[in-house]
């Protein structure tokens, strides 16, 4: 492994400082409180994934677990015995991420080489997956607030419907206009990444609520899910969005970590010129 990943120079320094304070205010400033005892939908991850994306695993985690993993904890105020398992190895797994990066963007900038028919079955399976995803973890947020509020059990059932199809249609237009089978991968490495944060912070989550507020596991459970699942979700659809932007932003400004992807790409574009 190249000793550049693990150095930090003073662009990476100033990237990585600027996305941690813009997490923190996102964390603080912009968000939806869910219950009493702290948890929120929000989506602080979104900058902490760009610094895990771009400049890889231990990058990321510095950043991620260790720096604003501790600002959040001093700031929220509910005491050091959290950080090890909600801040620390929560947001820290954020940095696994990290360890697709360079699939996510080496797939993102390839152009298809797969027939219409194949594009036009994934881009339907693309957007049956991305409903029923969205309508199961919408769901779980309106069957709390349905308990909790007058939103009744078939009004959150309707809401969750349209939310999740909304949200496929997104992700289906998206496709339809760039129809490479490479960027469906792309995405679902992203998904996946977001996937591994949504298990790890929901297990650190639910067991610090079993342990200091003595919840039973399946309460526990069911509040941790109500704001993390449907935080999980919004990050994700931010960051799938998000890839164009970040790919030309890494072709203006490499990092070391995903330098070799921008330089195959650059070399690629140079042989079709010259064709």
């Amino acid at each position: 492994m190249k000793s550049g990943f693990f150095k930090f120079s003073v662009r990476d320094i100033v990237e990585i400082a600027v996305m941690c304070a813009l997490a923190v205010v996102l964390d603080k400033f912009v968000k939806i409180p869910i219950g009493s005892t702290g948890g929120s939908i929000n989506i602080s991850a979104v900058p902490l994934f760009l610094i895990a994306f771009r400049h890889g695993w231990f990058k990321g985690f510095i950043a991620s677990g260790i720096v604003f993993g501790l600002i959040t904890c001093i700031l929220d105020g509910y005491g050091f015995q959290y950080f090890p398992l909600e801040y620390l190895l929560a947001f820290g797994s954020i940095a696994l991420g990290g360890l697709f990066g360079k699939m996510i963007f080496k797939y993102f900038t390839k152009k298809s080489v797969t027939g219409g028919i194949i594009n036009k079955i994934m881009l339907v399976l693309v957007l049956i997956v991305s409903v029923a995803v969205a309508y199961l973890m919408v769901r779980v947020l309106f069957d709390y607030l349905a308990t909790k509020t007058e939103i009744g059990d078939v009004l959150s059932k309707i809401i969750a419907i349209i939310v999740g199809g909304v949200f496929g249609l997104m992700i289906f237009e998206y496709f339809y206009k760039k129809t490479y089978i490479e960027r469906i991968i792309s995405i679902a490495l992203v998904i996946a990444s977001v996937g591994i944060f949504f298990v790890i912070r929901t297990f650190g989550a639910t067991i610090d609520s079993m342990i200091f507020y003595e919840y039973p596991f399946g309460a526990a459970l069911t509040y941790n899910l109500s704001y993390i699942g449907p935080t999980c979700l919004v990050v994700g659809a931010i960051l799938c969005l998000l890839l164009p932007t970040i790919k030309n932003l890494n072709r203006l400004y490499p990092t070391e970590y995903l330098k070799d992807v921008v330089l195959d790409e650059e070399e690629n574009e140079e042989a079709k010129e010259n064709q």
